[in-house]
């Protein structure tokens, strides 16, 4: 199973050759680009599969959030768009506008920040807003969910880097049948394109961000339902999909 692959000449050497000693190896991949790429090191049984995540079965459809938080979740990161995220709060205390906004400022699993995170952090701290809140603590899976209770998930991420790469982000707001703000051209995009679970936007900048935020405030319930909508088909499609029916088999072995 690879659920993202970044191709660099010593890694696809490296994977051709596993290739040729194991011609029978069967090869699962939920982005097709991934896959594109697996067949090209000579891969000959590769697998497009929707990605293995526990969806919930079932899930309140109507909400009546007049006021839904904006979330950023996830380590602090460049290639998440953390710069973007922070000039638009920047641009929100400019203008004297306030929403209820959380974001995660972890860092990586050292809790060390990489590029220039360190100081974004530093900016997004001195910010002066009545309900921006900040999370660094490392959080257990009840508090992390809870995160995107209500709300609306802004996933500024750099196509460059996530064009075909699934986001677990991405997942969890579906779960939490919370909308989502995305930069076209990332894999999150095509998810929000496919069931108009929320706003892509062609570019990154603060006003750019805020409309679409403010799209998805004006008509909460209504992008709220279709997030549930795309969860229960995302379900299916994990249900109908090869790695389901590998997995039950595995598991009726194991009873067995």
């Amino acid at each position: 199973f690879v659920h993202w692959y970044r191709p660099k000449p010593r890694k696809d050497r490296l994977m051709s050759a596993f290739a040729r000693e194991h011609p029978g190896v069967a090869v699962l991949a939920p982005p097709s680009e991934c896959a594109d790429m697996l067949r090209s090191c000579g891969f000959r049984n590769v697998t497009r599969i929707p990605y293995p995540f526990r969806f919930h079965a079932s899930q309140a459809d109507t909400v009546h959030e007049v006021d839904p938080a904006v979330v950023v979740a996830g380590g602090a990161r460049r290639d998440k768009g953390f710069a973007h995220v922070v000039a638009w709060i920047e641009h929100l205390a400019s203008r004297g506008l306030d929403l209820p906004l959380t974001v995660q400022v972890s860092g990586d699993h050292w809790g060390e920040y990489k590029d220039d995170i360190r100081s974004l952090v530093d900016r997004l701290r001195a910010i002066r807003l009545p309900r921006l809140r900040t999370v660094s603590d490392a959080l257990g899976p009840c508090d992390y969910q809870a995160l995107f209770h209500g709300a609306i998930v802004l996933q500024p991420y750099e196509a460059s880097v996530f064009r075909d790469r699934v986001s677990g982000v991405t997942l969890d707001a579906l779960n939490a049948g919370s909308p989502i703000v995305a930069n076209a051209g990332t894999w999150t995009a095509g998810i929000v394109e496919r069931f108009g679970c929320g706003v892509v936007c062609e570019s990154s900048a603060p006003a750019a961000l805020h409309a679409a935020i403010d799209a998805i405030r004006s008509r909460y319930p209504e992008f709220h339902r279709r997030t549930c909508a795309a969860r229960a088909i995302l379900r299916q499609e994990l249900v109908d999909s090869p790695v389901s029916r590998i997995l039950r088999r595995d598991s009726r072995a194991a009873e067995s």
